[in-house]
């Protein structure tokens, strides 16, 4: 958009251009209203000067003062009265014009105004009644524009919100994987090699998925399944039973990514980390047509709380504010923590 086209954009905006276009426009409109010749004369532009006066009065009476302090004060009662004596009084100002001021103003014309006091009140009417629909327009148009900008600024400030809530994952997330395969590493572990496979597929994916707004659900679920992969390749010694149970059809489904991620990774630092016999971690997707219902359920195992560190509540804090950012109304998530098990069960209503 051109400098230029942006200035005469901020003119025709301006109200004082709007003001000087409509009575341009009523001029030229009364002026052949008021002819009587097929030819305009120098004494139809005096006389619709001079009906003009009446007018311009009327309107800008109640332009600047019943408008504000009364319509859009709601007061329409009022509102309704006062219009009425404005009608009447800028009639009564047109007639006064004609049979005083015309003889002052324009000497030696002979002027005369050929209409009732009441005919001066319907012209009156309808231009008075035009301009205030005409400035209840422009009011409701920029109503809208300020929503319009509102909701803008709204749309931004989640998208930072929502890109900051990300950023805090993928750190913590990495941290963790880094850690695991640190620990084979030190072990000559066999299974460092899938494990790195493993963690490059959910890097890919976090890395260039996760700044979309929706995915696949398949991507998200095979997110999932690579993470279970990893923990399962350091943690299947302690004898956890880590178990995924998927129902309903998830093809053409798509969610916010990384939504599921950090409950699964509360469950294993929660429930896995400490030591515990006989731990298990279960994960159950239910998607029947757009409702998805996400549950997890996990022992609780006795982690060891290091002074200082306050990594807890990280994940579910940051998932109930996504959620609500993304599906605001349409989901639910329930926490169950009882002495030996933790659950949680999410439902989201897909868009």
């Amino acid at each position: 958009m051109s400098i230029r086209f942006r200035k005469w954009m901020a003119i025709i905006r301006s109200s004082i251009f709007q003001h000087i276009l409509f009575w341009i426009l009523s001029f030229l409109i009364l002026l052949n209203v008021f002819s009587i010749t097929e030819y305009i004369t120098r004494l139809d532009y005096i006389y619709t000067i001079l009906f003009h006066i009446g007018l311009v009065i009327g309107v800008y009476i109640n332009f600047f003062l019943l408008i504000p302090n009364f319509l859009k004060r709601e007061k329409y009662v009022l509102y309704l009265i006062l219009i009425a004596a404005d009608i009447l009084l800028s009639a009564e100002v047109i007639s006064l014009t004609f049979n005083y001021l015309s003889d002052f103003l324009f000497p030696g014309y002979y002027i005369v105004l050929g209409y009732t006091f009441w005919d001066l009140a319907r012209f009156q009417l309808i231009v008075i009644g035009l301009t205030t629909l005409l400035e209840l327009s422009s009011a409701w148009f920029k109503l809208a524009e300020s929503e319009r900008k509102l909701m803008q600024i709204e749309q931004e400030k989640v998208f930072v919100e929502l890109e900051a809530l990300k950023s805090q994952i993928n750190p913590h997330f990495l941290f963790n994987s880094l850690n695991n395969l640190y620990s084979l590493s030190l072990k000559k572990s066999d299974k460092a090699p899938e494990m790195i496979l493993r963690l490059s597929s959910l890097m890919r994916y976090i890395l260039y998925e996760s700044s979309k707004e929706f995915v696949p659900l398949q991507k998200e679920i095979d997110c999932i399944v690579d993470y279970l992969e990893i923990q399962n390749l350091r943690t299947e010694e302690f004898g956890q039973a880590i178990n995924f149970d998927i129902t309903g059809e998830v093809k053409n489904k798509e969610i916010a990514p990384l939504i599921f991620l950090p409950l699964v990774e509360n469950a294993f630092k929660h429930g896995v980390k400490g030591s515990v016999d006989n731990g298990f971690i279960k994960l159950i997707l239910e998607m029947e047509e757009k409702k998805l219902t996400f549950s997890i359920i996990n022992n609780k195992g006795k982690a060891i709380i290091i002074p200082g560190k306050h990594e807890s509540g990280i994940g579910l804090e940051n998932i109930r504010k996504r959620l609500n950012l993304i599906y605001p109304g349409k989901h639910k998530m329930e926490v169950a923590d009882s002495e030996s098990q933790f659950e949680v069960i999410l439902n989201i209503h897909l868009y």
